[in-house]
Parts: structure tokens; C-alpha cells; sequence
């Protein structure tokens, strides 16, 4: 009989914590398809667990607090697979967490990262590329195809 397997990363977009990876999850739903702008996934972290630093402390503040666990815009992978065999099949940023238990993350793709800036921009006969290099945040990739008409 085969076994699902699941593994989970958190990872803080700017490298202040160590990385926080589950091989356990209730429920997992991932939303992909050309209708929406954007890849959306949630998870469910079942209840009755118990977090600890590394230093044995129990966590008090799993999402709130001055230094959470669980911060909205932290970077997740879903892995998943069969027997031990897993593979990535969701890569977004966290943009929603139920607080209560049983924990539930709402994940979105790249997109995410450019929901967050708010802009106000007036450019004069702009070409694609100029406007782009003006709107997108720094570290987006992109490449733009096509052909004059």
C-alpha cells in the first residue's frame, strides 16, 4: 500500500530564522489555473501540537507577538508525494493564517510579492520594458516576447 508523504518548509524571505519544515499536515489544497492571476494553496496543521525552540522553551507566540513562528509573507514550499518520493508542487508566500487550532495557512504565488507595493507612476510614451522596470519589485525576473506590429 502506498504512503502519502507531505514535507512543508517555511522559510523567512529575509533570513533572520532557520527554516521551519512539517512532514505532517491534515489537508492540502492547491487552486491552479490560467481563470486566476494567481496560484493559491492552503494547509491545515493539525491540532494539539506543541511547538519548541530549539533550546527546549516552549513557543508562546505562534503567529503573534514581537518574534512569531509563523509570519504572513514568509516563504513556503509544499512538497508531496509517495513513499518518501516528493516533489514540489507549490512554491508562494504565506498571505493569511487562521489563528486558531487547528492552524490554517493560506498560501499565494509570486503574484503576492506584487500585491504589496502600491504605486503611483505618470511616464510619457513609455515602452513595456521602462514600465516594468519601474513597477516591478527588485528581484522579479521577466522577459518580454512579442513582435512589432
Amino acid at each position: 500500500m502506498d504512503r502519502l508523504d507531505s514535507k512543508i518548509t517555511f522559510n523567512d524571505p529575509f533570513g533572520t530564522q532557520k527554516p521551519q519544515a512539517f512532514t505532517f499536515c491534515t489537508e492540502v489544497s492547491i487552486d491552479s489555473s490560467y481563470d486566476n492571476l494567481t496560484d493559491k494553496a492552503s494547509f491545515i496543521i493539525p491540532k494539539k501540537i506543541r511547538y519548541s525552540k530549539e533550546d527546549g522553551t516552549t513557543v508562546d507566540a505562534i503567529v503573534r507577538g514581537d518574534n512569531p513562528l509563523f509570519k504572513i509573507g514568509d516563504k513556503v514550499d509544499i512538497e508531496v508525494g509517495y513513499n518518501s518520493k516528493i516533489k514540489q508542487v507549490f512554491k508562494g508566500y504565506t498571505s493569511g493564517i487562521r489563528q486558531k487550532f487547528p492552524l490554517r495557512f493560506d498560501l499565494e504565488d509570486e503574484v503576492y510579492r506584487l500585491k504589496q507595493n502600491s504605486l503611483t507612476l505618470s511616464l510619457e510614451n513609455p515602452k513595456l520594458s521602462d514600465l516594468l522596470g519601474e513597477i516591478l519589485p527588485t528581484g522579479i525576473i521577466y522577459e518580454i516576447t512579442g513582435s512589432k506590429i
